[in-house]
């Protein structure tokens, strides 16, 4: 019997708005100094058993609730179900240094989790780090478990708790909802087969979830290179690490109204990449918000992203942004 060279598992991980982590323990696991990863849906992959993992960003917070208000694109709707469909493991990645997502799944998952629940699971509790108390590590799986993993019920003292009479059936007897009308509201997910703690900072912490992942790979063909780390390309990469960076510093629904244009990418006289891209807003007001005061936030986003940028295409960048009111 010939040797088999090559393994596969396709992996969707599920997480919330804010849990920007993603892009500090996939480059652990990739071992690069960063990942070309955001909130779009993407494959990235680790070696050397293949493991390709789609990212999709699921909404959950008040805020983000309901992302056709801010007009996004529609794959942001689209793309964490479909990435379900040809998932063989689903990674629930929850940031457990905020108070105010961490004490439950939102809606959007656990509807997602629950329409494949034939589709094996595990919960991943990162930034374990950040918190002081660390008993708060065990009432929070107790409230994300809802008291269950891998059919078996945890010793644990649960401290935040369903409502009265939830009922949870096994997951072939589930419906497409996650819950019936007018029935009580589940804040957890019996169904997980394990539970990682750990801090993206941490190589070792990192390095179990990634044994545990590779160990799940079955013998299959890989869909592309072995030097291939992600599928996007090198002009979807700079976008959405762009995008990443507006998220994370433009307060409400500034970041959605944004509109990114590439005006220029060539390569410099000394070798280096030249990308010059527009931003485009709706408001004057979001013109003021976006550059900041004296310039700052504008130039602020522009050297963090270029600095990101490096990382990933090993090579000097000079990221140039512009603000501009649409027409």
């Amino acid at each position: 019997m010939s040797k088999i060279s090559s393994w596969s598992i396709t992996l969707t991980c599920l997480r919330t708005p804010g849990s920007y982590e993603w892009s500090s323990w996939v480059p652990q696991m990739q071992e690069s100094q960063h990942s070309p990863t955001s909130c779009w849906a993407e494959k990235c992959f680790l070696s050397p058993r293949r493991c390709t993992l789609l990212a999709a960003k699921l909404w959950g917070s008040s805020q983000r609730k309901r992302p056709r208000w801010h007009h996004l694109e529609l794959s942001l709707l689209e793309d964490p179900w479909k990435s379900m469909e040809s998932a063989d493991l689903v990674v629930v990645l929850v940031d457990v240094s905020d108070k105010w997502t961490r004490k439950q799944l939102s809606p959007q998952v656990l509807q997602c989790l629950t329409q494949f629940s034939q589709v094996p699971s595990i919960l991943v509790m990162n930034k374990v780090d950040c918190l002081k108390q660390k008993s708060v590590l065990l009432e929070l799986t107790a409230a994300l478990t809802e008291g269950v993993v891998n059919g078996k019920k945890l010793k644990l003292r649960q401290a935040f708790h369903s409502q009265p009479g939830t009922h949870c059936p096994s997951p072939a007897a589930k419906g497409s909802n996650t819950q019936s009308v007018g029935g009580p509201q589940r804040i957890g997910w019996p169904y997980f087969q394990e539970i990682f703690m750990l801090s993206a900072l941490s190589q070792e912490d990192v390095k179990i979830l990634k044994q545990y992942l590779l160990a799940q790979a079955q013998p299959g063909p890989w869909e592309f290179h072995s030097e291939v780390l992600t599928s996007q390309t090198p002009e979807e990469i700079c976008a959405n690490i762009i995008r990443e960076k507006l998220l994370e510093h433009l307060p409400q629904e500034v970041p959605y109204n944004v509109q990114q244009k590439t005006i220029m990418w060539e390569e410099g006289p000394s070798g280096e990449l030249v990308i010059v891209q527009k931003l485009l807003v709706p408001k004057e007001s979001h013109v003021k918000i976006l550059i900041g005061p004296k310039g700052h936030l504008i130039s602020q986003i522009a050297e963090e992203a270029g600095r990101d940028l490096m990382d990933i295409f090993l090579c000097e960048v000079q990221l140039r942004l512009s603000v501009k009111l649409l027409n």
